[in-house]
């Protein structure tokens, strides 16, 4: 992917900041991924910019241990790595790593990210609240594992409306069309399930 200008290089577009190299990307749903899927926009994004919800890696952060750490803070859901309490939630599966090579045209540089997907299943009720506040979460929504492709498609289409963050939107688009084909792939009812039968 190639790159330029304020992507990479100007907070907030900066995901390398603090020596990231990697981020998890996690695919919450209540109880079953047709329910919808978890979607968030910030105060500074692009007006419409809903997303599926990431956070950076420190290095040598333990993808698992920063997808829980991530889903914690940004919706105040605690995650199990197996299934605890109904209360809680857990990671249903691993859903994939994605690996990225970015060629950056202001800095002359090629330069390498990867995102961890986990899909996380939370109890039927629930509802996110933001606990840390620097994240800026402005508003929430939830969509079928099929719209995920016209998420991906308006976060492209950034590049018409607010060309300065069209590279953070191809980006960004590239998650989004990973997991809808993972629940492509894995059907209504594949995916894992957390609660007891």
């Amino acid at each position: 992917m190639e790159v330029d200008d304020p992507f990479l290089t100007v907070y907030p577009q900066n995901l390398l900041r603090d020596g990231r190299v990697a981020e998890v990307c996690y695919l919450l749903y209540r109880g079953q991924p047709q329910a919808g899927i978890l979607l968030h926009t910030k105060s500074y994004y692009p007006k419409q910019a809903y997303r599926l919800p990431t956070g950076g890696l420190a290095p040598g952060e333990d993808p698992v241990a920063g997808v829980v750490r991530e889903v914690a803070e940004e919706t105040g859901l605690e995650v199990w790595e197996e299934p605890a309490e109904l209360r809680t939630g857990c990671i249903a599966d691993f859903a994939g790593l994605l690996t990225y090579n970015i060629r950056h045209r202001h800095l002359d540089r090629e330069l390498s990210f990867a995102t961890f997907m986990f899909a996380i299943q939370a109890p039927d009720d629930m509802e996110p609240q933001v606990i840390d506040e620097i994240e800026q979460i402005a508003g929430w929504a939830w969509c079928p594992p099929d719209d995920l492709y016209r998420i991906a498609a308006n976060l492209c289409g950034l590049k018409d409306s607010t060309p300065d963050w069209a590279d953070w939107g191809r980006f960004r688009a590239v998650v989004h069309t990973a997991a809808a084909r993972y629940f492509e792939t894995r059907g209504p009812s594949g995916v894992g399930n957390c609660r007891p039968d």
